[in-house]
């Protein structure tokens, strides 16, 4: 998974729905991307959880494979689509782990 431009410039919106794209083929896997206000703080920060879930097309009963999730606002030097990004990046490690725990069960 990388950015058409590369880290250099950061990603835009572009970059990340291309991402998410490629994220679901290679994975054969739906993401779900969930946004949460957290208030409580001077101010306000997103809660962001991306989930991997079975595709609706897979001959398997729905599921949650895994999921990530981050805080985004003030105490971050980061943008919102790097904040995905990175998440997708954590998630893909999760689900290769996963996979690869599966293959050792066999």
């Amino acid at each position: 998974m990388g950015l058409r431009r590369g880290w250099s410039r950061g990603a835009d919106s572009a970059d990340v729905g291309y991402v998410l794209r490629a994220f679901e083929e290679m994975n054969q896997v739906e993401l779900i991307v969930e946004l949460k206000l957290v208030r409580g703080t001077q101010k306000p920060d997103t809660w962001v959880r991306v989930l991997a879930v079975t595709r609706p097309d897979a001959d398997v009963e729905p599921a949650i494979l895994d999921s990530v999730q981050s805080l985004y606002g003030s105490g971050t030097k980061q943008t919102f689509e790097e904040v995905l990004v990175n998440a997708l990046y954590r998630l893909d490690a999760q689900l290769e782990q996963a996979r690869s725990v599966k293959e050792l069960v066999k």
